[in-house]
């Protein structure tokens, strides 16, 4: 799962994306509102969170600006301010939820998790194709019934073809799903994480689960 991170304090900023790729997810970040405008555009996170108060235009306004141009990615904002008036504001521009700062990691994990799954028309935590079975909320992966291990990239690859079984994903998606905007990516990244995937998923003998495109992308079968 991919989260875009806009707050302007550059030490809490640090603090949060470490601890949230230490939870698991991939965490791209701005720290001002034209910067987060074109992240948000760009970066293909699943969740965006927010701080309301950014320079040279506020999180609100960037939020409001991203919904009149169509874009409907789950967004949860951030707040040093409980005012009722500020909540409703937020929400008047678009927003799914709030989180008053002091932030707690695992609580905002918890409610990015759940805006992604209610985004992607799940009210369960728990994502499936066939024998596998992707916990949003535990970072595991089951294949069978039983968990199987797999490094933080395999599982959101293994995550965004779920999410989109039985259609084709793109390799652009899948870049910018596993890859921050600071991560340098060979010609062939993405084949490679595929390669790994399969190794683990696919069962010996049978065709690949994962069904290749070529030109167009990858699609999980099942």
């Amino acid at each position: 799962m991919k989260l875009l991170l806009v707050e302007d304090s550059a030490l809490l900023r640090a603090s949060m994306v470490r601890g949230l790729q230490q939870l698991g997810f991939v965490v791209d970040q701005a720290e001002d509102g034209p910067g987060g405008l074109w992240a948000a555009r760009e970066s293909g996170a699943d969740v965006l969170i927010l701080d309301v108060s950014l320079p040279d235009f506020s999180g609100v306004e960037l939020l409001r600006r991203l919904r009149r141009e169509g874009v409907q990615t789950p967004a949860l904002f951030l707040t040093s301010m409980a005012d009722l008036d500020d909540r409703l504001c937020g929400f008047d521009a678009g927003a799914d939820d709030y989180v008053v700062k002091p932030v707690d990691l695992r609580e905002l994990a918890a409610r990015a998790t759940a805006l992604m799954r209610r985004a992607s028309g799940s009210h369960d935590a728990v994502l499936s194709c066939a024998d596998i079975e992707v916990d949003l909320s535990r970072a595991q992966v089951r294949l069978q019934g039983r968990p199987i291990e797999l490094c933080r990239r395999e599982r959101l690859l293994l995550e965004l073809l779920v999410v989109n079984r039985g259609r084709v994903v793109s390799r652009r998606q899948i870049e910018s799903k596993l890859y921050n905007d600071e991560t340098e990516l060979s010609s062939n990244s993405v084949e490679a994480a595929v390669s790994r995937l399969r190794r683990v998923i696919d069962v010996a003998g049978q065709p690949s689960r994962i069904k290749t495109l070529r030109g167009e992308g990858y699609r999980l079968e099942g």
